[in-house]
């Protein structure tokens, strides 16, 4: 049987800051509902604030002269918002509610790595079509014309809508197999880390 001593030391090292931080950066299951909506929650109002910050930072930044690039910048998220639910096709929703179940009949590993390789067949395609299509694209969407600036431009602007397509989904998908396994604390983490990384990415490329 444990000393009191040692129980007491347990508990300490267990509520310690660097013990609640390794949560987040380990697949562990929430022990309740509150738990997890406790992990989960803040974290993403906390991301969907950033992602709020970052749109109002690239247009400080690019300011009453930037309004062209700001002009190329909003179109390209809502071109990448509109493919990425079209590369997922429903592949989030199935993880979160099939991937417990996976895990338990021990067929999570060869499901992960079917999907995988789904999404990045489906990417690819996706990839080899915009680029294909960059020319129209470039110039319905963007105004490259509009712009003066040559075809070029166009197409590496349309490529990397797609490989950007491509990360979110695979993300998105990361993130809906963490919360599939009741691992709330990492997917929190991961929204809030890939929000930041986006406002640093944005305010550099700005």
């Amino acid at each position: 049987m444990a000393s009191p001593q040692l129980t007491v030391a347990a508990q300490l090292a267990v509520s310690s800051p660097v013990m609640r931080l390794t949560r987040f950066f380990s697949i562990t299951t929430a022990a309740t509902p509150g738990a997890s909506a406790l992990s989960y929650v803040p974290l993403v109002v906390f991301s969907r604030g950033l992602a709020f910050v970052r749109v109002l930072l690239v247009a400080k930044i690019l300011g009453d002269a930037g309004q062209r690039e700001f002009g190329i910048y909003q179109p390209a998220l809502e071109l990448i918002n509109w493919l990425v639910p079209l590369v997922m096709f429903g592949l989030g929703d199935v993880a979160e509610r099939y991937a417990g179940r996976f895990e338990r009949e021990g067929r999570l590993a060869w499901w992960l790595r079917r999907q995988a390789l789904r999404l990045a067949g489906i990417g690819a395609a996706l990839l080899v079509v915009l680029i294909a299509a960059s020319p129209w694209i470039a110039e319905a969407v963007f105004k490259v014309s509009a712009l003066h600036r040559p075809a070029t431009y166009g197409m590496m602007l349309v490529g990397a809508c797609g490989v950007t397509i491509g990360l979110l989904a695979l993300y998105q998908y990361i993130a809906a197999v963490l919360r599939g396994l009741g691992a709330y604390a990492p997917a929190a983490a991961m929204e809030t880390l890939s929000a930041m990384l986006f406002l640093v990415l944005s305010a550099l490329a700005a």
